[in-house]
């Protein structure tokens, strides 16, 4: 923390200490960056959920969105790759689901920086929470597919964006709501939404 320069983010050699050992506040579901909190068992002290360190993060196999063996990791964008130890967070730099793979959330997942060139799945039980940082925070590339095939909830509960985040999709993305059976209800916010930009 610098309070000289109003920077309010943890230090990542004093984590351990405030990890997961702040309060949970009634209606605070997100800190000074947009990003989710808790993001752990309890939400951590301060103004900044640390996301642990900061990385890049790539689909390396068509998986759930929260194994960890669905990703691997690298300093920059271009790597080197290692496998990932946990799956992302809106805390990483950047997220990627390559032109091969199909992610599935059936579970919540925070995200922010993602960019889809394969298939993103929000299945049964998904949620897809967008934080709001820098640049485009979901872009569904020329190649990429946004998929729900979540027939239990409906837009408003499975999809929220922090402030002022959003959803572009390239020319060429889609956004596909169903199979061919029973949906959800709500899912018409992906067209009209302020989030979304086509």
């Amino acid at each position: 923390v610098n309070v000289a320069t109003s920077d309010l983010h943890l230090d990542i050699n004093l984590n351990p200490l405030i990890n997961d050992a702040g309060t949970v506040i009634a209606g605070y579901t997100d800190d000074i960056d947009g990003e989710v909190r808790p993001n752990g068992v309890a939400p951590d002290m301060g103004a900044d959920e640390f996301a642990g360190v900061s990385e890049f993060y790539q689909s390396v196999i068509t998986g759930l969105w929260s194994s960890a063996a669905t990703w691997q990791t690298g300093p920059t964008a271009a790597g080197p790759w290692s496998p990932a130890t946990a799956a992302p967070t809106a805390g990483a730099k950047g997220i990627l689901i390559q032109a091969a793979h199909t992610v599935t959330i059936n579970t919540t997942a925070s995200m922010d920086e993602l960019t889809i060139n394969g298939v993103l799945e929000l299945a049964n039980s998904g949620k897809m929470q967008v934080a709001n940082g820098t640049g485009n925070d979901v872009v569904v590339s020329g190649t990429g597919r946004l998929w729900v095939t979540n027939t239990v909830d409906n837009y408003n509960v499975a999809v929220t964006f922090a402030g002022a985040a959003n959803l572009t999709v390239a020319t060429g993305g889609r956004v596909t709501i169903g199979n061919g059976g029973v949906i959800g209800s709500g899912w018409d916010g992906f067209a009209t939404g302020a989030a979304h930009q086509w």
